[in-house]
C-alpha cells in the first residue's frame, strides 16, 4: 500500500546531506587508500562547481567510475570498509537488490523511496556508485546497445514500475516484465555489456543508469551536447580528474567540468526558477543515524 511521501524540512534535508557526505567521504578513503579512481558527477559535480558544496536543495550524492575502478572498490570494500556504519550494496550482497549500480548505505538509517515500501533490500540513506562502460563508436551497435540497457533496466525495475505506475499500458507492460526471472536477467545484462564492450569504443556511459532527455532537454542543450549525451562522454574526459572542494573536504571530479557541466545542463550557473529548485526523490519514511538503531535488512 502506497504511504503518504514525506516533505522535508530545511533542517532534515540538511541532515540527510551530512549522512551523505560521511558516505561520500569512505568512498573517498577507500579509493585513496587502494588508489582507485573515482569522480562525483551530475549535480554533486555542479554543486561543487556552483555552490562549493551540496546544491542548496539537491538530495542525493553521485560518484562514478570505471568497470574496472569499480570493480576494484567492490574488492577493495571486502577488506576497508567500515562494516559497523557503512554497507556496499549489489547483487551480490544484497540478493533482493534490482539495480545495475552500487549504493554506499549508512547502517542504522532509513530511507524508503515512494513505489519502493515492499522492497526487501537494504533500505539505509545512500549515495549511488555508477559503474561507467564503453559505447561502441559505430552508431548503429550504440543505439542497438543502448536499447537493450533500457530494456534490461525496465526489467529489472518492473517489481517497482508495476506498483508506482498508473497508466494502464505502461502499468500492463511492468506486469509483464516482473514475470521474468530477476537473477537470470542479472546475467544477461552482465553478458550484454561484456560482448558490447569489446567493440572500438572512444566513449564511455553509465548504462546502467537510464539519463532520459524531454524535447525540451534537447532544445536547450542543443544537437551537438545530446549527441553527447546519448552516445557517452569521451574517454579521456573521465581519466582526466582533479580535486574540487566540496563542503569543506576535497574530492575529485572530471577536470574539464564546463565541457561536462555544458553537456549536461547547458548553462549550468544559472540556477533554474525557486519553484524548480526541488530535490529529485521522495521519500515515505526516513530516520537518521543519531535516532536509535534500526538495521534495515
Amino acid at each position: 500500500m502506497a504511504k503518504t511521501e514525506i516533505i522535508l524540512s530545511a533542517e532534515q534535508l540538511r541532515k540527510l546531506q551530512l549522512e551523505q557526505l560521511e558516505l561520500l567521504k569512505e568512498v573517498d578513503r577507500i579509493c585513496r587508500k587502494n588508489n582507485i579512481p573515482y569522480y562525483i558527477t551530475g549535480g554533486t559535480m555542479l554543486g561543487a562547481v556552483r555552490h562549493k558544496g551540496f546544491i542548496p536543495w539537491d538530495d542525493d550524492i553521485d560518484v562514478s567510475m570505471l568497470r574496472k575502478d569499480y570493480h576494484r572498490f567492490c574488492v577493495a570494500c571486502g577488506k576497508d570498509l567500515d562494516t559497523n556504519r557503512f554497507f556496499l550494496q549489489t547483487w551480490d550482497t544484497d540478493k533482493h537488490y534490482r539495480y545495475q549500480y552500487g549504493r554506499l548505505r549508512r547502517n542504522n538509517t532509513l530511507y524508503i523511496r515512494s513505489g519502493h515500501e515492499d522492497a526487501k533490500h537494504h533500505n539505509g540513506i545512500n549515495i549511488d556508485l555508477f559503474p561507467v562502460d564503453n559505447v561502441p563508436d559505430n552508431r548503429i551497435l550504440c543505439r542497438i546497445y543502448k536499447t537493450g540497457c533500457e530494456v534490461f533496466r525496465k526489467t529489472l525495475y518492473s517489481p517497482v514500475g508495476a506498483v508506482r505506475t498508473t497508466a494502464p499500458v505502461p502499468k500492463l507492460m511492468y506486469r509483464f516484465l516482473s514475470s521474468f526471472d530477476g537473477e537470470k536477467v542479472k546475467v544477461w545484462f552482465k553478458n550484454w555489456i561484456k560482448f558490447f564492450g569489446k567493440f572500438p569504443s572512444s566513449r564511455v556511459d553509465a548504462v546502467g543508469f537510464a539519463y532520459r532527455l524531454s524535447t525540451a532537454d534537447k532544445e536547450k542543450l542543443g544537437k551537438e551536447n545530446y549527441y553527447e549525451m546519448y552516445h557517452g562522454m569521451k574517454r579521456e574526459l573521465v581519466t582526466e580528474l582533479t580535486e574540487y572542494s566540496f563542503e569543506g573536504l576535497k574530492f575529485y571530479g572530471v577536470k574539464d567540468y564546463d565541457y561536462y557541466l555544458r553537456t549536461l545542463y547547458g548553462d549550468y550557473m544559472t540556477p533554474p526558477p525557486a519553484d524548480k529548485r526541488t530535490g529529485e526523490h521522495k521519500a515515505v519514511a526516513i530516520k537518521f543515524s543519531d535516532e536509535g538503531e534500526n538495521k534495515n535488512e
